[in-house]
């Protein structure tokens, strides 16, 4: 699995007809995951910084309960930690966790290689 790193915004996760936007029930969608993304968020920046460390990031994405539980190695969430730590103090902001959740998310829609597609003969 590889990590790219695009910076878009939730809402193409759900612009279902690739229309370049959505409509009132895509973004009703989108407002959700927000909404759940910033329960999760404060729920681990337990001293209320507006940051999480490494250690609150794994927790949670771990966390997610109904949604989608990620579990990691923690090599990968030292890369994580990397590429959305716009600061670069070792913690990502709100807004960076988001983007961090997108592309995770995406990266595990991605299809995944098969036999026939790993080997080409």
């Amino acid at each position: 699995m590889s990590l790219k790193c695009t910076r878009f915004p939730p809402s193409a996760m759900f612009d279902r007809e690739n229309k370049g936007g959505v409509n009132f029930n895509e973004f009703a969608g989108v407002w959700k995951y927000i909404t759940d993304w910033q329960n999760i968020f404060r729920t681990y920046d337990r001293d209320n910084s507006g940051f999480i460390d490494r250690n609150e990031l794994k927790q949670a994405l771990t966390g997610f309960g109904k949604q989608k539980s990620y579990r990691l190695s923690d090599q990968f969430y030292g890369t994580l930690i990397e590429k959305f730590d716009r600061q670069r103090k070792g913690q990502v902001a709100f807004d960076d966790f988001i983007q961090c959740c997108i592309v995770l998310q995406v990266t595990d829609k991605e299809p995944k290689p098969t036999m026939d597609t790993a080997l080409p003969l």
